[in-house]
């Protein structure tokens, strides 16, 4: 003989329904950058069991007025500052938000320009000669564009100098780029001659 018990087991699983749920999230496109800072921002939120969202308001925290009605707008942070971004979004039934805080990091636009080399000597010259070309390198080292108007010699001895190739004046350099220009020494009298 074999026993065999028989045990009937019920109710042991339960399924239910899930609640209705908003989850607000979103991203943007950029989060740190210079002055002004324009951001496009997109809803990301989650919603469970439920209709579609229909209402979002945005506040980002710059002394700006809500942005309502858009679930995926743009902003221009025009200051310098750390900004908390909150979003808040409803279904006509139940809403959420969130608030990520120091979210959007905007800095000040700082243009630098470095020219390289800082100086040169050029060979002796005869009076109303010209010397070899001597090549510098204008650089823009800071966090945004640097725009070159006009590129001019200056001091005392300007008139025994002269710029030639100028590949930079009126020109915007973007940050991280550099252009070229030859100065040559004219000299127009004797003597030991400098310019800025």
């Amino acid at each position: 003989g074999t026993n065999i018990n028989t045990r009937h087991l019920y109710s042991y699983i339960t399924v239910t329904e899930a609640q209705p749920e908003i989850i607000a999230d979103f991203s943007a496109d950029i989060v740190r950058g210079v002055s002004p800072l324009t951001v496009n921002f997109e809803d990301k939120s989650t919603v469970i069991n439920s209709s579609p969202i229909n209402t979002w308001s945005w506040q980002f925290n710059d002394g700006s007025s809500y942005v309502s009605g858009q679930d995926n707008p743009q902003h221009v942070f025009n200051h310098p500052g750390t900004f908390n971004v909150t979003l808040f979004v409803d279904n006509g039934t139940i809403s959420d938000y969130v608030m990520k805080r120091d979210f959007i990091q905007v800095v000040r636009a700082n243009p630098q320009i470095q020219v390289s080399p800082t100086s040169k000597t050029f060979e002796n010259t005869v009076i109303n000669g010209i010397s070899q070309p001597q090549v510098f390198t204008i650089s823009s080292t800071g966090n945004t564009d640097l725009t070159l108007s006009a590129i001019i010699l200056d001091g005392i001895n300007q008139d025994d100098f002269e710029i030639q190739n100028d590949n930079c004046s009126g020109i915007t350099l973007a940050k991280a780029n550099s252009c070229t220009l030859e100065v040559v020494f004219k000299p127009l009298t004797t003597g030991i001659k400098n310019t800025n």
